[in-house]
């Protein structure tokens, strides 16, 4: 990942941009600027469409760690009563026809995002917004790879 991070940089600072919350009546209302200058595992992360896809193909072809890490990472830890979901480090993880479905999403109120693979497929997306309203895409591309 060239320019995803925990905290500010010069880089992030030159490219940053501001965030909207759209309201009932669909005015968006730009936010303040979010820095995040100290690290923060929730909702710290500064990236571009570009880095977090590289992140996620890297996951499904597994390279950038160790094969006994990736596995680890991929791996089922908690299990939820629906028998058909669980949690692996930083992904929920979904059986579906086509086989497991990785997925993570964010939302820090004026910037959202959504991710998701299937690493047997080798397929996924990656939509990043600066505003509230992730979830509506989301809603319309998650039932594709279901």
């Amino acid at each position: 990942m060239r320019h995803a991070r925990f905290g500010w940089n010069d880089y992030i600072a030159n490219h940053k941009s501001f965030g909207y919350r759209q309201n009932e009546k669909g005015i968006n209302k730009q936010g303040e600027l979010k820095k995040f200058e100290e690290f923060s595992a929730a909702g710290g992360l500064h990236s571009d469409a570009a880095d977090y896809a590289r992140f996620m193909i890297g996951t499904m072809k597994g390279t950038g760690l160790t094969s006994t890490s990736l596995k680890e990472m991929l791996r089922r830890h908690v299990y939820l009563s629906d028998s058909t979901s669980a949690w692996t480090l930083g992904f929920s993880v979904y059986k579906t026809k086509y086989g497991d479905l990785f997925f993570h999403s964010g939302n820090n109120g004026d910037f959202t995002c959504s991710m998701a693979f299937n690493k047997d497929k080798k397929c996924g997306y990656v939509i990043l917004t600066n505003n509230n309203r992730a979830g509506y895409i989301e809603d319309k591309i998650l039932p594709l790879f279901k």
